[in-house]
């Protein structure tokens, strides 16, 4: 894989490398290593779809993990449902405690990202900030001059920015 990420000339200090809980729940002695190698390489490891899968936390602790994401099954319920909001809230300090960054997935709505601001997480990602558009669509997008404005930017911004 660093062949690959060298012949394509990405900074290794610039690629994360998303993988499920599931992908992480019995990771081969191989795949550790190889995980383990990327990381002293620069590349950094983040845990989508957090909280999803069946992995124990044995895998926190062990694998080299920079980034948790909340998976938005948890932040879409988390406004009416008690125990949506419990489990965003102690992710939140998994992550704060181990120093992980921390990315809430699925923010739809403005009282999701007010609310995940008061729970301590800064980052998102969501329709609330833009939808989905094709490759070729963002190629252009960051190559054109309103790439520059605010509202271009949306998609990327933190969540508490511009409030």
């Amino acid at each position: 894989m660093l062949a690959i990420i060298d012949e394509h000339r990405v900074p290794r200090d610039r690629l994360v490398i998303e993988l499920t809980e599931s992908d992480v729940q019995w990771p081969s002695t191989i795949r550790v290593e190889a995980l383990d190698r990327l990381a002293d390489e620069g590349v950094e490891l983040s845990i989508d779809d957090f909280g999803t899968g069946h992995s124990s936390l044995e895998r926190i602790r062990t694998l080299r993990v920079d980034e948790l994401k909340i998976d938005r099954s948890f932040v879409g319920g988390m406004v009416d449902n008690p125990v949506d909001r419990q489990l965003v809230s102690t992710v939140i300090e998994l992550a704060m405690s181990r120093d992980f960054r921390l990315v809430a997935e699925g923010v739809e709505t403005e009282q999701e990202a007010d609310e995940l601001v008061a729970m301590g997480c800064g980052t998102a990602q969501g329709y609330l900030f833009a939808r989905p558009i094709p490759p070729a669509e963002f190629v252009a997008l960051v190559q054109s001059d309103t790439a520059l404005e605010p509202e271009a930017r949306a998609a990327s911004r933190s969540i508490t920015a511009g409030r």
